[in-house]
């Protein structure tokens, strides 16, 4: 009886490795790697202002939609976050009376600046000690606004926003980030 148990267990070991080890053997893609929501220890934004008194001097503003950035998924839904981006930006900086003229037909040619950036991370929160809370939303950017003709960089951020899912969406979000983003840019260019 001993003897048999161990022949058992000697060849559910063996089993056992030529499996793990056979499946190696295969390769595989890599999976995508899955974006991990900002830590509240992160700083939620970030601006800096390299070039205040050429901004000031104002000029035609190009903004162009934000790209997925590196390990995000380009999908509608980022597009269309994307695309939420630059309205907030680009209605706060117009009924402002700041010095940047935002360009609506965007012509690369009229452009003094170019507001560009990428979507870093774009999700929810999943937590098993959050189960009876609701799910968080999460979004983050990064960008900058150059200049047409130097292709200097005069104004950078990095930004990250979270909201409640069932009350706010995707959309909600990137609209709020871009206002956040344009008001306080236009409150630091005023004199």
């Amino acid at each position: 009886m001993g003897r048999n148990f161990l022949r058992l267990l000697l060849t559910v070991w063996a089993v056992y490795a030529f499996c793990s080890a056979g499946c190696a053997w295969f390769k595989r893609k890599p999976a995508p790697a899955k974006a991990e929501p900002p830590s509240s220890e992160s700083r939620d934004e970030e601006f800096q202002t390299l070039n205040r008194a050429r901004l000031k001097e104002g000029g035609n503003l190009l903004i162009v939609p934000f790209s997925a950035g590196v390990n995000v998924e380009a999908t509608d839904e980022l597009e269309a976050v994307s695309l939420y981006i630059v309205k907030g930006i680009g209605e706060t900086l117009m009924a402002g009376n700041g010095p940047l003229k935002v360009l609506t037909e965007g012509d690369l040619n009229q452009a003094d600046f170019v507001f560009q950036g990428h979507i870093t991370k774009l999700g929810t929160t999943h937590s098993l000690t959050e189960i009876l809370k609701p799910k968080s939303l999460y979004l983050s950017v990064k960008g900058e606004m150059l200049e047409q003709k130097t292709g200097k960089v005069l104004f950078y951020f990095s930004r990250n926003i979270f909201g409640a899912e069932g009350k706010d969406d995707f959309k909600t979000l990137g609209d709020e980030l871009g206002k956040g983003v344009a008001n306080y840019l236009m409150e630091d260019l005023k004199d």
